[in-house]
């Protein structure tokens, strides 16, 4: 990655979180949204990509999230060495897998999300409703926070497109973003050609650009962007700017 100018951390990116706050990353975005590379940029989420070897939070099956959730409660300093009651050899701990150790396939098929906006809505539901124990999310956020559950920091933003023949001005805002914040993005960003219905000569390229940032190491960033699963066509885009990135 080519050199690039000193920028200072932002206000609010001080180490007490591992998130800067999502303002930061879009006021870096301002400088595409002022001349008009983008139209402007959204902040939908954040929260950490977690891996576990079996389905917890997106299936119907309850019962291997409901033993988990059990043994945090119970067991909360040891509950990863804990056998498992509903997979035969396997500890609770095992479940979970740590991204720098996996494959660009297992990345891809084992993927699932914790939110920080629907933990903490499962956390007020659950204290309007006094219930006695945490909700499933909450506890797997304080497991990961306290580093038990391995896991990957994300932002996830909607940025419209641009046009193609503007990338460099994209990727070099994607660098101060990344030397600022140590976030950059592995998807999402895709290609579409469209003609000019005043001049059917005239064929303009735009780039979808809705970035799902990421905190990780550079071996684990290169087997994320590989795991990208919306075929070639979006990857050989993603492939491009994010080589930038490294």
């Amino acid at each position: 990655m080519k050199h690039l100018k000193s920028y200072k951390l932002f206000e609010s990116y001080k180490g007490e979180s591992i998130f800067p706050h999502p303002d930061d990353i879009r006021e870096l975005l301002y400088d595409l949204s002022d001349d008009d590379t983008i139209t402007d940029s959204k902040f939908i989420s954040s929260g950490y990509l977690i891996y576990p070897q079996y389905s917890i939070l997106h299936t119907s099956d309850r019962e291997l999230r409901s033993a988990i959730s059990y043994v945090m409660t119970t067991n909360p300093d040891d509950w990863q060495n804990k056998k498992c009651e509903v997979i035969i050899d396997e500890t609770y701990g095992s479940i979970f897998l740590d991204p720098k150790n996996m494959t660009v396939k297992e990345l891809k098929d084992c993927q699932e999300e914790i939110d920080l906006k629907e933990v903490e809505e499962s956390a007020q539901l659950a204290f309007n409703n006094k219930l006695p124990n945490k909700p499933t999310l909450q506890l797997f956020l304080e497991n990961i926070e306290s580093g038990k559950i391995p896991a990957i920091p994300f932002m996830f933003f909607n940025c419209g497109n641009f046009k193609y023949q503007d990338k460099q001005k994209v990727i070099e805002c994607l660098q101060r973003i990344y030397k600022a914040t140590g976030f950059r993005p592995y998807k999402e960003f895709w290609l579409e050609d469209y003609i000019d219905e005043n001049d059917p000569n005239d064929l303009m390229t735009l780039c979808g650009f809705i970035p799902t940032f990421v905190k990780v190491d550079d071996a684990t960033y290169k087997k994320l962007i590989e795991s990208n699963p919306f075929g070639p066509i979006t990857n050989s885009a993603t492939r491009e700017i994010t080589s930038h990135l490294i």
